[in-house]
C-alpha cells in the first residue's frame, strides 16, 4: 500500500527524502511499542516548505508591506482570544520581540502580522511555544497569499497525486492537513482513492478555516473512505476542536485524543505518529 505524507509547518529545512524517512522511522517505532509486526508499505511524501519559508523572508525584507491582511489577522485573533490576552498584552510581547513594533504604525500588514504571531506564541504555558510560532507565522502566509496557496497546492498535487491512480493512505500533519483537505477536492488528487486519510494537530476545525478551504456540506467521498482526525488535548494548534458538522460543515470525521508526552513538543509529528492509537489505525490499514 502506498502513504502520502504531507507535512506541516518548519520542514524549509528537509527534502521529501528526510520527510519519509523520519515518518516511516517514528510509524515503524510505534508499531514496536505496540507489539505489532512490521508490515510493508511504500511512501511518497509531498515537499513544500521552502515556498513557505521563502515567502516570509520576503515579507521580512522588504517591511512587509501595508497591504489589507485581514483574514490572516482574524486567524490570529482567534489563537489570541484562545489564550485570553488582551491586544495591549500582545501587542507589549510585540515590542519586547522587536521595539520597532507598533500597530497602529504599521497597519494590518503581513510585517505586523508576523510580529503579532511570535507575540501570541510566547505567552503559551507549556513547552510549545516555538512550534506554535512558526505555525502561526507560516499559516498566515498560506491564509493570506493565494499565490502562495495556488503554489503549494499544484507543487503537492504534482508530487504524489497527479497522474497516480492507486489507492493511498493520506498522512497529513499541521498545515499539511489543510493543504491536503483542499487538494482532495481537486481532480486530480480526487482519482486516486484514499482508504484512509489521517490528519494530525490540524487547525482545520477552526471557523475561519473555512474561508480557505472547499465549502462542502457532505463528507468528501469520493475519494476519502474514512477520516481520522487525531489530536493531543496540550497542542496548541488544533485548539482542541473536533472536526465536525459545526466547525467544518459535515459529519463522519472520527476524533480520537492521542497520548501526552511531556518530553516532546504537543505539536511533534514523531510524537503523533509514535502514539499508541495512530500506530495501531495505520498498522490496521495497511
Amino acid at each position: 500500500m502506498r502513504i502520502v505524507f504531507i507535512h506541516g509547518i518548519n520542514n524549509q529545512g528537509n527534502t521529501a527524502d528526510t520527510i519519509a524517512a523520519e515518518w516511516s522511522d517514528a510509524i515503524r517505532t510505534g508499531w514496536e511499542a505496540i507489539g505489532a509486526p512490521p508490515k510493508p508499505f511504500t511512501v511518497e511524501a509531498a515537499f513544500y516548505g521552502k515556498i513557505l519559508a521563502d515567502k516570509i523572508a520576503e515579507v521580512q525584507a522588504m517591511g512587509g508591506g501595508t497591504h489589507d491582511s485581514t483574514l490572516a489577522f482574524e486567524f490570529l485573533q482567534i489563537y489570541q482570544e484562545h489564550l485570553g490576552l488582551t491586544d495591549e498584552q500582545v501587542d507589549e510581547a510585540a515590542r519586547q520581540l522587536d521595539p520597532s513594533y507598533d500597530r497602529q504604525e504599521m497597519g494590518i500588514g503581513m510585517a505586523m502580522l508576523v510580529k503579532l504571531a511570535g507575540a501570541i506564541a510566547g505567552k503559551l504555558p507549556n513547552n510549545g511555544k516555538t512550534a506554535a510560532g512558526l505555525f502561526l507565522g507560516q499559516a498566515i502566509t498560506y491564509i493570506d497569499n493565494k499565490g502562495v496557496r495556488d503554489n503549494i497546492h499544484n507543487t503537492v498535487e504534482k508530487q504524489v497525486f497527479k497522474g497516480k491512480t492507486e489507492p493511498a493512505i493520506v498522512v497529513s500533519h499541521s498545515l499539511g492537513t489543510v493543504v491536503a483537505h483542499n487538494l482532495l477536492g481537486r481532480s486530480a488528487a480526487a482519482a486516486a482513492k484514499v482508504p484512509l486519510l489521517v490528519t494530525l494537530g490540524s487547525p482545520l476545525a477552526i471557523g475561519m478555516m473555512d474561508k480557505v478551504t472547499p465549502v462542502r456540506s457532505t463528507f468528501p467521498t469520493p475519494p476519502i473512505a474514512r477520516w481520522v482526525n487525531a489530536r493531543r488535548k496540550d497542542d496548541f494548534v488544533p485548539l482542541d476542536m473536533d472536526i465536525d458538522k459545526a466547525t467544518l460543515g459535515f459529519d463522519g470525521v472520527e476524533n480520537i485524543y492521542t497520548t501526552m508526552n511531556a518530553d516532546l513538543d504537543p505539536h511533534s509529528i514523531v510524537g503523533y505518529l509514535q502514539d499508541p492509537k495512530v500506530a495501531r489505525l495505520l498498522h490496521q490499514a495497511l
